[in-house]
């Protein structure tokens, strides 16, 4: 396999003489270090926040330059943030998506005093960017900035100032009725990879990332009970007539619902749905809250319940 774009930077991946998907965080100039599970899942990337930072490396294998980090520079402030429990206890997906934000600013800034960042400097640099974008950047070194403060590395924090610019009103999604969404399950019979992620996704409510680690250990008294990933919530939630007839047609490979093509374990929240786009009608959207709420009064069910 190689190395892909679609992977976090510096990842190396090769499938073994087992057929088994073997992955590899390489850096220049800090040794191989070998990753679990599949690129961008909560275990992979923690592993790899690991690995970056150097924990659990002997002082001799430490990527070059680690010793060398001058204080009160972007590295070392970034370097101390990532150990910092403002930045442990995110979740690990908001833990990744942040740190691919931050290595960027490190590979532009790093060398630079952080007590030299200036409110011009961030408008100048988020100025140029989409508004989406400038959201995601935004959040991000406000988190990092938070910490410098409270640590006395800044005086102030030098992204409040910053307005972001509002994204362009595109009219939103058509959310999806009854038509459409009979429409979807004609061309997606009982039995299909197709309908069972679109059911789990419609009758439950949850988000991808939760639908995809749904299994039959979380069937209980005529429930499913999971844990929120993003939230930390456990809930208890319903299981419709439909999704459960659903559940009954389509063969289980694994301790999860969904599997990929190769009958293996969905691990990307994106592998749930990607498949089922060409049924969808143009600039669609399922509106869960409101398509389950629908269905869920349909059965005479009650909303999704925390556990106590």
């Amino acid at each position: 396999m190689g190395r892909s774009s679609k992977w976090p930077r510096y990842t190396e991946g090769f499938v073994d003489r087992h057929g088994k998907p073997r992955f590899y965080l390489r850096r220049p100039g800090a040794p191989r270090v070998p990753l679990p599970s599949l690129p961008w899942s909560p275990e992979f990337m923690s592993a790899r926040e690991e690995a970056m930072s150097g924990v659990g490396l002997s002082p001799g294998h430490r990527p070059i330059g680690n010793e060398r980090t001058l204080p009160g520079t972007v590295n070392d402030a970034l370097a101390r943030y990532y150990q910092a429990t403002a930045f442990t206890n995110l979740s690990a997906t908001t833990r990744g998506n942040r740190r691919a934000i931050a290595e960027r600013f490190r590979v532009e800034h790093g060398t630079k005093r952080i007590s030299a960042l200036r409110d011009q400097h961030v408008a100048a640099m988020l100025g140029q960017m989409k508004p989406n974008v400038q959201k995601n950047w935004l959040k991000t070194l406000r988190g990092f900035m938070a910490f410098a403060v409270a640590n006395g590395l800044l005086e102030r924090d030098p992204t409040l100032s910053f307005k972001p610019a509002r994204a362009k009103d595109t009219g939103g999604f058509l959310t999806w009725d009854e038509e459409h969404i009979a429409t979807f399950e004609a061309r997606h019979p009982l039995g299909t990879r197709e309908r069972l992620a679109f059911a789990l996704l419609l009758y439950t409510g949850q988000r991808r990332s939760d639908v995809i680690r749904m299994g039959s250990q979380h069937l209980r008294d005529g429930k499913i009970q999971v844990q929120q990933q993003k939230t930390g919530a456990r809930l208890a939630i319903p299981l419709h007539p439909e999704l459960e007839g659903v559940l009954s047609a389509t063969p289980r490979y694994q301790m999860t619902f969904l599997v990929t093509r190769a009958g293996a374990r969905s691990r990307r929240p994106a592998s749930a749905t990607c498949s089922a786009r060409p049924a969808e009608p143009p600039g669609s959207r399922i509106s869960q809250p409101t398509d389950c709420a629908r269905r869920a009064a349909g059965a005479s069910l009650r909303r999704a319940h925390p556990l106590t």
